[in-house]
């Protein structure tokens, strides 16, 4: 049994007789509501159904700095302390992207400044805040990886910078890399590896090298640009993976977004 797209319930197959010419012809009838079910409609498990604020996001980070003296290079240690930190980790630039009934939005994002990032500590509370201020208005917060890193590093960034918590409380999360890794046995679960197997999101994905980061967390602002350019089409691409997964799982009854 189906479900009906207009009150959920289930319908069946029944055979019904053409007021014109009297033909007899199949039709899908909600057997609750009534309502015929045309071959174009499919059951409300494929609907895209978003019945609340879906924000998909993504995050570059500058590498921390550190300032190690040593006797020798062989450690015994598996981890340096955190008293050689100098500069930690900050946020260089944020992409993110609405999606509502299965279509997405326009990418917007923001990155720091040259003069922001060149600051001894790094300098992120005003970019930060604009992420913030987007998932404050989200029901749903969804990236690839999302739960174990990008939200828990925006939320540490927050903290920091005393930038006032988004909604905690109503919230949920969904994680790509969670669903890749529940639902699929693919032979990787990077989203780069994801990206290339749907027509809609193998297009050429723009590179960034080791240099690269370490420019934009100089302040280069070509760099900047670059990584924001970079981190954009993540998101874009990313989303496109999402869309894929929530169209095929829908149509085995999972619904990500209720």
């Amino acid at each position: 049994m189906k479900n009906c797209r207009e009150c959920g319930k289930g319908y069946r197959l029944f055979r019904k007789t053409d007021k014109i010419d009297s033909k007899d012809r199949q039709v899908r009838q909600c057997t609750n509501c009534g309502t015929e079910q045309s071959e174009e409609t499919p059951p409300l498990g494929m609907q895209f159904n978003y019945p609340k604020r879906v924000f998909y996001f993504d995050i570059e980070t500058a590498k921390m700095t550190l300032n190690v003296e040593t006797f020798q290079l062989k450690q015994y240690s598996n981890y340096l302390s955190y008293k050689d930190i100098v500069r930690p980790t900050t946020i260089l630039c944020w992409a993110g992207v609405w999606i509502e009934n299965g279509k997405m939005g326009d990418v917007i994002g923001n990155s720091v400044w040259p003069s922001e990032t060149k600051k001894p500590q790094g300098d992120d509370k005003r970019c930060a805040t604009l992420l913030r201020n987007e998932m404050h208005k989200a029901d749903y917060w969804v990236g690839h990886n999302n739960k174990a890193f990008d939200t828990k590093k925006v939320l540490d960034r927050f903290i920091v910078n005393g930038i006032p918590a988004p909604d905690l409380v109503d919230v949920k999360q969904q994680d790509t890399l969670s669903l890749a890794r529940k639902y699929f046995k693919s032979d990787s679960n990077r989203l780069d590896y994801w990206m290339q197997r749907f027509e809609a999101t193998k297009q050429g994905k723009d590179a960034m090298t080791g240099e690269d980061w370490d420019k934009a967390k100089a302040g280069n602002i070509f760099a900047l640009w670059k990584m924001l350019k970079y981190c954009k089409g993540d998101v874009k691409r990313g989303a496109g993976v999402l869309l894929e997964m929530e169209n095929f799982l829908a149509g085995g009854g999972v619904r990500l977004f209720k």
